[in-house]
């Protein structure tokens, strides 16, 4: 039996200081089946390098129309999102148990 696929949703916005230990977070879980969606809302502090220098993250990077960019870009990695179980995890947070 396949273990369900779990997807993690993180958005950012110039977020330098904080997206690689929120990355590293999710890599370093116990569990393996998982998906990484950071939606970022047009980063201009570095942010989109880091993110790119990790392999299998799925990054979308534009700017949020509405007047809640949060609340959209949430809804849009939430879309993306293929798992059977959905994880939101803020940039500025991590997984801080690894299993």
């Amino acid at each position: 039996m396949k273990s369900p696929l779990v997807s993690v949703v993180s958005m950012s916005l110039n977020s330098s200081r904080y997206v690689k230990e929120t990355i590293e977070s999710v890599r370093k879980q116990s569990y393996q089946n998982i998906e990484h969606i950071i939606i970022d809302g047009g980063s201009t502090d570095g942010t989109l390098e880091i993110i790119k220098s990790y392999k299998n993250i799925i990054c979308l990077s534009e700017r949020e129309t509405s007047d809640l960019p949060a609340l959209e870009a949430s809804w849009k990695g939430f879309r993306k999102a293929k798992g059977e179980f959905i994880i939101w995890l803020c940039v500025s947070d991590k997984l801080h148990d690894e299993n």
